[in-house]
């Protein structure tokens, strides 16, 4: 619960934040995007692999460009985005009995990033953009679908079971690194292609006392394409 306070209060203070730069703005977007993509885990478990699973989603980025360099400009972003990933976990031994677990996990994320970002001329209908910097993501839930060999009694059972906060961490850091173009196809509106990757710092996974399977240090990763739409605003 303060994980979720602490994320609400950080994106009040960024709409704070951002509000007040937009005064002393040169420049303020608004751009609506789908994404989809690649994802996997990476585990410090070396009896544990993490497999390509996929990414999708979509969501709102605000950019305000607060410097010029002749005819490029360099600012910030920031917006929200939903975020579903999936990728399969396998070769984990889980004992007393010993049986190998192989998991097909899935998880809902609202993704905050916060991000510098520049934008380069190339003519006067074309831009490259680049982005670097954190995001927050607030897990929203996911589901596991295990599968033991061999199975035997409960808990080393088949089947889908809900991955919550008891299981999950509820709230996730990491870094975003972004490139893009931004493609004038009227005065004000503009399309956005481009590609972004995630990595995440923290563990994501809780591993309660009684788990049956060996404590590890698992973290998510997404590479994805995005189209967007956008418009300027001033």
């Amino acid at each position: 619960m303060l994980k979720k306070q602490a994320l609400i209060l950080f994106i009040i203070a960024g709409i704070i934040l951002f509000t007040a730069l937009s005064v002393s703005a040169q420049s303020f977007r608004i751009v609506a995007k789908g994404i989809g993509g690649f994802s996997s885990s990476l585990s410090d478990d070396s009896n544990k692999s993490g497999k390509l699973g996929y990414s999708a989603g979509g969501g709102l980025s605000l950019i305000l460009y607060l410097v010029s360099i002749g005819d490029n400009s360099i600012g910030a972003s920031t917006g929200a985005e939903y975020i579903y990933l999936s990728h399969k976990s396998d070769n984990i031994t889980v004992s007393p009995p010993s049986s190998e677990l192989t998991s097909d996990m899935s998880y809902s994320y609202l993704t905050i990033p916060l991000t510098l970002k520049g934008a380069f001329i190339m003519n006067d209908r074309l831009f490259v953009t680049l982005d670097a910097g954190p995001f927050f993501s607030l897990f929203l839930g996911g589901k596991s679908d295990n599968s033991f060999k061999p199975e035997t009694t409960p808990p080393f059972t088949n089947g889908e079971v809900d991955l919550d906060n008891d299981t999950t961490e509820s709230l996730d850091i990491g870094l975003r690194f972004a490139s893009g173009l931004e493609v004038l196809i009227r005065e004000n509106l503009f399309l956005a292609p481009g590609m972004q990757f995630d990595i995440s710092f923290k563990d994501n996974s809780k591993d309660p006392p009684s788990s049956v399977v060996a404590s590890a240090r698992d973290t998510l990763w997404k590479l994805a394409v995005y189209i967007g739409l956008g418009f300027k605003i001033f």
